[in-house]
């Protein structure tokens, strides 16, 4: 695979060139000058796929040194921190998550606590959110729920296993996860019976 672009010049008619130099220049362009090492010929803000680090890479101005722009390796997710929910939570709660800064899919809800719970079907912290569409902000709809007495196998939430201190727990929405832009998401946590107090907790979504 070509990193180079080196097109023919300008009133080069030979063969070779348009042979050679064209398929090799085109791919360079197509492909982002991909490969394990830096491409040799550079230029201010070419891009660069770096396939040993997995980031696609762009000269800067001065063409002087190599800017990390993203992964390659997978989704490229925005994390947004849900800032009214913070410290310990001992009944329930509902607060928004945040606004959506753009359209998309959500992925995750993560969730972190100092506390490990140790619930039983029936005493258990029930998770819910909701998503406020942009356009019609008065009729929201599930992204994901459980349901009381099931703590093992809540829907969305990938097993209903117990929180783990300082450990992220992650929910995987199972309805509805596409998202417009400032679409709003709201996070239920609901104490059932004598669940765990969740101490020093926090909470975040992650779309793409």
């Amino acid at each position: 695979m070509s990193q180079k672009y080196d097109p023919p010049a300008v009133g080069d008619k030979s063969s070779v060139a348009w042979l050679t130099k064209m398929p090799n220049s085109l791919d360079a362009l197509l492909t982002c000058h991909s490969g394990t090492v830096a491409p040799t010929t550079t230029q201010p803000f070419m891009l660069w796929a770096d396939t040993t680090t997995n980031i696609l890479k762009v000269r800067n101005a001065g063409d002087s040194a190599w800017l990390n722009l993203l992964s390659i390796a997978g989704d490229n997710l925005v994390q947004v921190h849900g800032e009214g929910w913070a410290g310990t939570l001992s009944a329930t709660k509902t607060d928004y998550l945040g606004g959506c800064p753009r359209a998309g899919t959500v992925k995750h809800i993560l969730l972190l606590t100092s506390t490990v719970s140790t619930s039983s079907s029936g005493n258990e912290w029930v998770m819910q959110v909701k998503n406020y569409p942009a356009a019609t902000p008065g009729s929201p709809v599930d992204l994901f729920s459980g349901t009381v007495g099931t703590f093992t196998s809540l829907g969305g939430v990938g097993g209903g296993a117990e929180t783990v201190a300082d450990q992220a727990y992650i929910l995987t929405p199972d309805q509805n996860a596409a998202v417009a832009a400032l679409d709003q998401l709201e996070l239920v946590m609901t104490k059932s019976g004598t669940a765990t107090t969740l101490n020093n907790f926090r909470a975040y979504f992650e779309m793409n």
